[in-house]
């Protein structure tokens, strides 16, 4: 509307009232703009505007009807460039829901002054005479469309109803879905883990089963070696004590020659020294 109103194919449709209808379109773009920022969480909307002014420029208002491209594309647009987890998405829902809540309050409460706006429009070019029967089917046509738009203001409460148990339908659905895409995700974590452990246990096993038996193979080795040293130092025993047997057997046979020799000599004394006495 500004850009319709500044340098459009508006900018003479009111003369010299003119400025009054530019300064209209600057305040209520400076409240779409404030309503913008409050429902964001940054405040940022530098990105949003640069888009809505490209597509304004490129999609101008072409008459006082205010006839203009739908933004529908747009929105399909904007929204399909949008990752969005399953908690964004709710909240955007719901910003969805109380922005369209807030236009349909809009279009309630301007609707009928465009109406009445396009009515006081109209009956200005009544006055000439030429236009009269044109400015007739003009008021018709006006008329036609209050009607419309009264009813379309009557059903918008069913509307907005239906739209909301619509979309919280929607976000019950994607909850549930997202709420099995975790059960999913856990559960293939859990059986991974299981796998792991499972395969872990049997690594240890087979680690614990060579230790074991590298430890019987050293303890019979160890064994074999003590019985081999065992058997060794009781050879060296016997050969020793063998030795000392027959040392100390043949030092009492020695010794009891050496008594038989002396118990000779004794006794061969002892009888010459009787046969000396005799005589």
């Amino acid at each position: 509307m500004k850009d319709f109103f500044s340098t459009g194919a508006g900018k003479e449709a009111f003369g010299q009232w003119q400025s009054i209808a530019i300064g209209a379109s600057i305040e209520l773009e400076k409240e779409i703009v404030a309503i913008a920022k409050e429902v964001t969480k940054s405040g940022d909307i530098s990105g949003e505007q640069e888009i809505v002014y490209s597509w304004a420029e490129r999609n101008p208002i072409k008459s006082l009807q205010f006839i203009r491209k739908s933004t529908t594309a747009l929105f399909a647009e904007v929204l399909g460039e949008t990752s969005m987890s399953v908690t964004s998405a709710a909240f955007s829902m719901a910003e969805n829901v109380a922005e369209l809540s807030s236009r349909l309050n809009a279009y309630a409460r301007f609707l009928p002054m465009q109406a009445r706006w396009q009515v006081e429009y109209m009956a200005q070019n009544f006055i000439k005479p030429e236009d009269l029967e044109s400015g007739l089917d003009d008021f018709s046509t006006i008329a036609q469309s209050t009607e419309r738009a009264v009813d379309i203001i009557e059903q918008l409460p069913q509307l907005v109803q239906n739209e909301r148990v619509s979309l919280l339908k929607e976000i019950d659905r994607q909850r549930i879905s997202s709420m099995k895409d975790l059960i999913n995700e856990r559960m293939a974590v859990l059986d991974m883990i299981q796998t792991e452990r499972i395969a872990i246990i049997a690594e240890l096993r087979k680690e614990r089963t060579g230790v074991m038996e590298e430890l019987r193979k050293e303890r019979v080795e160890i064994i074999k070696e003590l019985d081999d040293l065992t058997y060794k130092a009781l050879t060296e025993t016997s050969s020793q004590l063998k030795e000392v047997v027959d040392h100390f057997f043949l030092c009492l046979i020695q010794v009891m020659a050496v008594v038989i020799v002396l118990g000779l000599a004794a006794l061969f004394i002892f009888r010459r020294k009787g046969a000396v006495k005799s005589p």
